[in-house]
C-alpha cells in the first residue's frame, strides 16, 4: 500500500511515512516561529533583524515580499525590487498586488520606465481586486503613474493621472496639480480604466452579434450541449486574446496612439467574420448538397447507426467529397450525426467532421487538386473523356449532380468529383 505525505513523496511502510510526516511538520512548525519573530522585529522598526531571521527559512517564498518590504524601510531599493520581483514570479499571476510594491519602489528609486509597466499592469489588472482595495491601489497607482510621466516628460498625460488619483481622494496627487498649475475639483472616478472603452465596446457587441448570427443560421438551434460548450469555449477564448491586446494596447499606446485601435478594431473584425463564417459553413450544409471530410488527423469515423463510438464501420480520409442525406440527428448523449452517402455506400458522420462546399458558379475557374479523369456522366460508370493532372484548370459551367461538377477543359465538357477540386 502506498502513503504519499505533504511533499508529494510515496513510502510503503506505514510508520516510514508517519515518521517523515513528523518531521515535516516539525519543519513547518520551526519556520513559523522563526517567521513570527521576524515580524516581531518588523513591528518594532529593526528591519535588518527582521531580514536575518527571514534568510534563516529558505524556499519559502511567501515571505519575499516581507524582506522586500524590510529592504524598503531601509532604502536599499536594489535589494527591495529583487525579493519583491522573486515574489511576482511566484504570485504575480494570482496576486497582481505583488506588482503595486515593486512599482513604489521603481518610483522612490527614480527608475520610471519600469515603475510607469508595473503601474500599467496594475491599472489593467483592477477588477481583480474587491472594491476597497481597487480604490486603494488606483489611489496610488495614478499618483506613481503621474509621477512617471511628469520626469519623462509627458505633462498631458501626468495632469491625466493626477487628476484620476485625486477622483481616489489623494491630495498629494492635488498638491502637485497646483504646482503645475492646474486648478481641479476631483470628480467621481470612472467605473472602469482596464483598456480602451471604445474598443472594448466595440468587440463586446461584436462578439454578441456573431453568437446570434450563428445560433439564427444553425440548422440544429442551439446545437445541443456540444454545441454550446464549443461556443462557450470560443467566447472564453476571445476574452483572453480581448484581455492580451488590451494590455498590449496600453504598453504600445504612446507610440502608436494614432493608429493602434483603428488596428486593433480591423484585426478583432476580420477575426470574427472568419469565426462567424466558419460556422456558417459548418451549420448551414443542406440535404442533398455535396460535402467534404473536415477534420485534422487520419481521419473521420464512418458510422452504421447514428452512435458515437471509438471506432466505426471505416476511416474517411480529409478531403474526401460525401452526399448529404439528412438534417442534423442527435444521440441524446450531445453528438450530432448525419445520414451521407459516399462512395455508393450509405452510413453516418458526426455532424462537426463536415464542412459546406461552397457552391460552384458558372464560368469560375477551378484548378484541379490531384490526377483525376473526365467523365461523360456524373458517376464512375459513365465513360473516360480524357486524363486531367494535377495542377489543371477547368471552367466551371454551373451544373452539379450530387457530388459531381460538370467543367470545360481545353474544349471538352465532362463531369469531375467536387473533392478534386481547389474551391
Amino acid at each position: 500500500m502506498e502513503y504519499r505525505t505533504e511533499d508529494g513523496r510515496i513510502f510503503y511502510d506505514k510508520e516510514v511515512a508517519q515518521k517523515h510526516a513528523n518531521e515535516l511538520e516539525a519543519e513547518r512548525q520551526r519556520r513559523l516561529a522563526i517567521a513570527s519573530q521576524a515580524r516581531g522585529l518588523m513591528k518594532n522598526g529593526d528591519y535588518r533583524g527582521a531580514i536575518y531571521y527571514y534568510l534563516q527559512i529558505p524556499g519559502w517564498p511567501e515571505y519575499y515580499s516581507e524582506i522586500g518590504l524590510a529592504y524598503e524601510n531601509l532604502g536599499e531599493y536594489n535589494n527591495a525590487i529583487h525579493y519583491y520581483s522573486e515574489s511576482i514570479k511566484v504570485y504575480g499571476e494570482k496576486n497582481p498586488i505583488e506588482y503595486f510594491a515593486r512599482a513604489r519602489v521603481y518610483t522612490a528609486a527614480g527608475n520610471w520606465n519600469a515603475a510607469r509597466t508595473d503601474c500599467e499592469y496594475l491599472i489593467q489588472s483592477e477588477h481583480s481586486f474587491d472594491a476597497e482595495k481597487r480604490k486603494k491601489v488606483l489611489h496610488d497607482v495614478f499618483y506613481y503613474r503621474g509621477q512617471c510621466f511628469e520626469n519623462l516628460g509627458k505633462k498631458k498625460r501626468a495632469i491625466g493621472d493626477y487628476k484620476y488619483s485625486s477622483d481616489f481622494g489623494n491630495t498629494n496627487a492635488g498638491q502637485k496639480l497646483n504646482a503645475l498649475g492646474i486648478s481641479y475639483s476631483p470628480q467621481k472616478p470612472p467605473r472602469s480604466f482596464a483598456g480602451n472603452g471604445l474598443l472594448a465596446f466595440l468587440f463586446a457587441v461584436f462578439t454578441f452579434a456573431g453568437i446570434v448570427f450563428i445560433l439564427l443560421t444553425s440548422e440544429a438551434g442551439i446545437m445541443g450541449m456540444a454545441g454550446v460548450l464549443k461556443l462557450a469555449l470560443i467566447l472564453a477564448g476571445s476574452i483572453l486574446v480581448f484581455k492580451f491586446w488590451v494590455a498590449v494596447y496600453y504598453i504600445v499606446y504612446p507610440l502608436l496612439k494614432k493608429i493602434t485601435a483603428p488596428v486593433f478594431i480591423a484585426l478583432f473584425l476580420i477575426a470574427g467574420v472568419r469565426v462567424s463564417s466558419g460556422f456558417y459553413e459548418m451549420y448551414s450544409v443542406e440535404v442533398g448538397a455535396p460535402a467534404i471530410v473536415d477534420i485534422k488527423g487520419t481521419g473521420a469515423w464512418f458510422y452504421e447507426v447514428p452512435k458515437y463510438s471509438k471506432g466505426g464501420i471505416k476511416l474517411i480520409q480529409p478531403g474526401e467529397v460525401i452526399l448529404i442525406l439528412s438534417d442534423i440527428i442527435d444521440d441524446g448523449e450531445g453528438y450530432k450525426f448525419r445520414k451521407v452517402e459516399y462512395i455508393g455506400e450509405q452510413g453516418y458522420l458526426r455532424h462537426d467532421d463536415i464542412r459546406k462546399i461552397k457552391v460552384q458558379t458558372a464560368g469560375k475557374t477551378a484548378a484541379v487538386t490531384a490526377d483525376e479523369v473526365l467523365r461523360s456522366g456524373p458517376s464512375t460508370s459513365h465513360e473516360v473523356i480524357k486524363q486531367l493532372r494535377k495542377g489543371d484548370t477547368v471552367t466551371l459551367t454551373g451544373e452539379t449532380s450530387s457530388i459531381w461538377v460538370k467543367v470545360t477543359h481545353d474544349g471538352d465538357t465532362g463531369w469531375i468529383g467536387s473533392g478534386f477540386l481547389d474551391k
